[in-house]
């Protein structure tokens, strides 16, 4: 009998009170999310000054209602609001507005955000201001939430199916979860291209070899973003690309162990089937996200990808079917410490590259007086995509060594916060010292924002895998409690597999309906 209801926003699934807020208002979390890359996908780069030989610009409000119209930003700009409008809706059903009022808070949201930054545009010389831009973002807005209230039925269903799984195939539902990250992480800064003629140019100057980026580095322009780089930039560009390499192998080695686990619990397998059913699954999902990048101007082809995901499916099939293990999803401590120790390697190893230092006096100096000290000073200069794509290079170090580090201490209460707290500081304190010692380096600046990423994403690492582990475990407890129902179970016919019997004095057990 299983005890939890449809819908558990507000039901306690650990016993940190953190993790239950974070959990009862994760729709909220991710609509405030959307909002802010939205904003920043809308109005940066910042920059206010006109170019000398630039014409005279018309007010803004001449602007803003005679602006031409572009079918293709009109596309867009629907497109872009949508999921916007969906997690609108959604959040606000999930807090408990009805239908009418869920639709009237994502076109007010769109309305809202659109003329924020329209409003912001309009003071920026070389963006474009539009009554049309509006008019298409709040109709996307629209559309999205009917289409979120339309698919609502439909994600429910899939939730209680993946609750399901977990139960029954706890490694498959893991092996999917990270199936999806992959795709999320891979996929960054999603500067999609749908131009047929810019995809055939970038085709036709790719190439197949897996070693052809590694070599085009010093002339490569789509990863350097200059027309000519300097020895040390060659050299960090470099390192940059084999530690992103040997992330992706990490990342598909383990996604090949959990599937090489979940096919021989739940199919049967043998060894050498299950390893080579992990290995064509992690190529085809390597494949498949060497393909889209096709239509990112920021990434384009690179088979390397696709040589990381078979190396990293050989070795992640190879752990997997080494035993049979059983349904817990709990590593080794050891393992996850050893992870730690490697992520923070890769950490230093990239802050210190290229490894060529710089001590005179004058250099030191000046770089001394260029300190970055407000946080993302530099990336409001910056392509939306090109800020996103170096943020979130900085901040997944950290929220993998926060996750790793949850996880290994499997503590409980004001220890869990304590602990947590103290060791993000401490990596911290460690981006700190990386950013001073580029003073000392070559074609290295200093700057506030890793320090400032870091301390994040440990805190965000670390919430998330406590949310995870305590919400698996919310979802694999089974309580009963009636004498009847009791005497049932225990007679011969009862599977006790299938169910999972927790005692009354768990954090997790809610009373039976």
């Amino acid at each position: 009998m299983d005890v939890h209801a449809d819908g558990d926003a507000g039901r306690r699934i650990s016993s940190e009170p953190i993790i239950n807020w974070l959990h009862a208002h994760a729709a909220e979390l991710a609509f405030v999310a959307a909002t802010l890359t939205l904003i920043g996908v809308s109005v940066l780069p910042l920059d206010f000054s006109r170019p000398a030989s630039a014409p005279l610009l018309a007010p803004a409000w001449v602007r803003f209602w005679h602006a031409p119209l572009s079918k293709g930003d009109v596309i867009a700009n629907i497109a872009l609001y949508g999921p916007l409008g969906a997690l609108a809706y959604l959040a606000s059903r999930r807090t408990g507005w009805s239908a009418a009022g869920g639709l009237a808070m994502a076109i007010g949201a769109g309305l809202s955000i659109s003329l924020f930054c329209e409003g912001v545009q309009s003071m920026l010389p070389a963006r474009t201001t539009s009554v049309v831009d509006v008019a298409s973002n709040t109709l996307g807005a629209m559309l999205g939430a009917i289409g979120g209230g339309l698919l609502r039925p439909i994600v429910r269903a899939r939730r209680d199916q993946m609750r399901w799984e977990i139960r029954s195939q706890p490694w498959s539902a893991a092996a999917k979860v990270v199936a999806c990250l992959i795709i999320v992480i891979q996929l960054r800064p999603y500067d999609l291209l749908m131009d047929a003629r810019d995809i055939g140019r970038g085709l036709r100057a790719a190439s197949l070899s897996p070693l052809h980026e590694w070599k085009s580095l010093a002339q490569a322009k789509r990863l350097a973003r200059r027309p000519q780089l300097s020895d040390a930039e060659i050299v960090r560009a470099r390192w940059d690309y084999s530690l992103e390499r040997s992330a992706d192998a990490a990342m598909y080695a383990i996604f090949a162990a959990m599937t090489a686990r979940a096919i021989r619990r739940t199919r049967g397998f043998g060894r050498l089937d299950s390893a080579i059913y992990a290995i064509s699954a992690t190529l085809i999902l390597s494949g498949l996200v060497a393909v889209l990048r096709i239509f990112e101007p920021s990434r384009g082809l690179d088979t390397a990808h696709i040589a990381s995901g078979l190396a990293g499916g050989a070795i992640g099939a190879a752990i997997g079917c080494w035993k049979p293990g059983g349904d817990s999803l709990r590593l080794p401590r050891g393992l996850l410490i050893a992870a730690a120790y490697l992520i923070c390697a890769a950490i230093v190893l990239r802050g210190l590259a290229p490894l060529q230092p710089d001590i005179r006096g004058h250099a030191v100096r000046s770089k001394a007086h260029a300190v970055r000290l407000i946080p993302f000073a530099s990336s409001l200069a910056s392509r939306p995509n090109d800020s996103l794509l170096d943020l979130s290079s900085k901040l997944l170090p950290y929220v993998a060594l926060g996750g790793l580090a949850s996880a290994a201490l499997r503590l409980r209460g004001h220890t869990w916060r304590g602990w947590i707290a103290r060791y993000a500081t401490l990596c911290a304190a460690m981006a700190a010292t990386l950013e001073a010692a580029h003073l000392f380096i070559a074609a290295r600046h200093c700057d506030v924002t890793p320090v400032f990423l870091a301390f994040c994403g440990v805190l965000i690492g670390a919430a998330g895998a406590r949310w995870v582990a305590d919400y698996w475990r919310f979802c694999r407890i089974r309580v009963v409690e009636d004498r009847l129902t009791s005497e049932l179970m225990s007679g011969p016919g009862f599977d006790k597999r299938a169910a999972i019997v927790a005692p009354r004095s768990s954090p997790q057990a809610a009373p039976a309906r």
